[in-house]
């Protein structure tokens, strides 16, 4: 158990070692999606704990690669999944996070669904606008759906939400994959 632990706290410094590096902003790296996802994970290891029972990771191994910044991406993931876990109303509900791939349209999906409180069909066209927020009682500052809405786009992909009040809601990013030669 100590060296499980330790292995543990091990990867979580180097996750918060990766994150503070300065980061160039270049989009030209081979990102490894499952990687990317599982260090957004282990970033927020506590949040889930304290959170939810149920947080479950279903990634195929045969995803492609994408184009872009893994740093980038792992915040657009923190990002969305700390959100997702906000909005659970107790530990008994969930947050589901699955990846794939569609050939035909050559695109990587990522959907991250939480069984929390739903949005109200009014706000959900303003998610992503900045300083939007439906959280101000809890410090909420309505940044970072803009911010990784922003960092999708750049990365040639898209970002989009459904949602159903009482049942929860599904945030879905879809990103270019690399052509296999």
């Amino acid at each position: 158990e100590i060296t499980d632990n330790s292995d543990r706290i091990r990867r979580i410094v180097e996750n918060l070692k990766h994150m503070s590096r300065q980061d160039s902003g270049d989009l030209g790296e081979k990102v490894d999606i499952q990687n990317v996802l599982e260090a957004a994970i282990m970033i927020l290891h506590n949040q889930i704990q304290k959170l939810t029972d149920t947080c479950v990771l279903e990634v195929p191994d045969s995803l492609p690669l994408v184009p872009g910044n893994s740093q980038q991406l792992e915040q657009v993931f923190i990002n969305v999944l700390l959100n997702a876990l906000q909005a659970l109303p107790d530990r008994s509900k969930g947050v589901h996070i699955s990846a794939s791939y569609d050939p035909a349209t050559d695109l990587l999906m990522v959907a991250i669904r939480d069984e929390g409180r739903g949005i109200p069909e009014r706000d959900m066209g303003r998610l992503t606008e900045p300083f939007f927020t439906t959280r101000t009682h809890a410090g909420g500052t309505g940044l970072g759906l803009s911010i990784s809405r922003s960092i999708v786009e750049r990365h040639g992909g898209s970002m989009g939400f459904e949602s159903v009040l009482g049942v929860g809601t599904t945030v879905s990013i879809q990103l270019p994959a690399i052509h296999k030669a």
